[in-house]
């Protein structure tokens, strides 16, 4: 069993934003990280659809997406099994010049899980501002992290209201959501996201019915209302009898 300590300072490895990271009981660094390149598999994986969400010149997508043109992929025309030819670049072991590094082995990168982030304070903080009616602070929050995020380029990410957006708690809103998916892409907050939300099915359900019909064969529908919780295991409920969550 895993312990989890939370180091309220930032690393080298984490970057400037992260305020804390995983570690084992044993005292080392969960690394799950993997190399080489030129082959592999995976699940957490960016879509077209996330691809398509950054606003244009937004520079966290080039940081967080490999697209299948990019330079990096090996063997571009191999048969991807399911799912988008998008790879997820945040824990590509990569050198700063597109290198790779030399490891011990293959799974021991030297990139530590973010377990959270300044930016996800921030837009948490945001979140629950605008949902108590105080939108001045929600938008100062919102645009603390657009503000990191545009690094000086008067050009882009600007302030809200922006694009389609009005000045309206309710598109406030939205550009708060939207703001979480792009910035905390791949770092394992969506899904909970969209359940909190309320929204999982009508997402989830619209993402499956775009994939081709191979992968929708290992996709079930999602069930509103039993899915947004996963089934508690029969060891458990043995060893402490309990209701089995709804729909299991």
């Amino acid at each position: 069993m895993r312990k989890i300590l939370f180091l309220l300072l930032s690393t080298l490895l984490m970057g400037t934003t992260a305020i804390a990271q995983e570690y084992e009981v044993k005292g080392t660094v969960m690394t799950r990280t993997r190399n080489p390149i030129a082959g592999g598999w995976g699940f957490n994986k960016p879509t077209k659809n996330l691809y398509d969400a950054y606003e244009p010149g937004d520079p966290r997508r080039q940081a967080t997406i490999i697209n299948p043109t990019d330079e990096q992929i090996a063997n571009p025309a191999e048969e991807i099994y399911l799912g988008s030819r998008y790879l997820s670049k945040k824990y590509a072991l990569m050198n700063p010049d597109g290198s790779y590094p030399t490891l011990s082995h293959p799974t021991r990168g030297e990139l530590n899980r973010k377990m959270i982030r300044y930016a996800d304070v921030l837009l948490m903080y945001a979140e629950a501002c605008c949902e108590l009616g105080d939108t001045e602070a929600a938008k100062g929050a919102l645009e603390q992290v657009r503000f990191r995020a545009r690094h000086g380029n008067p050009d882009i990410l600007p302030p809200f209201p922006y694009g389609n957006y009005a000045d309206t708690q309710a598109d406030l809103r939205a550009a708060i959501r939207h703001e979480r998916r792009v910035e905390l892409a791949m770092e394992g907050h969506r899904w909970y996201d969209l359940v909190r939300w309320g929204v999982a099915a009508e997402v989830m359900n619209a993402y499956r019915e775009q994939e081709s019909d191979a992968a929708k064969a290992h996709m079930n529908p999602f069930v509103k209302g039993t899915h947004e919780r996963f089934p508690i295991p029969a060891a458990e409920i043995n060893l402490n009898p309990m209701e089995q969550n709804f729909g299991y």
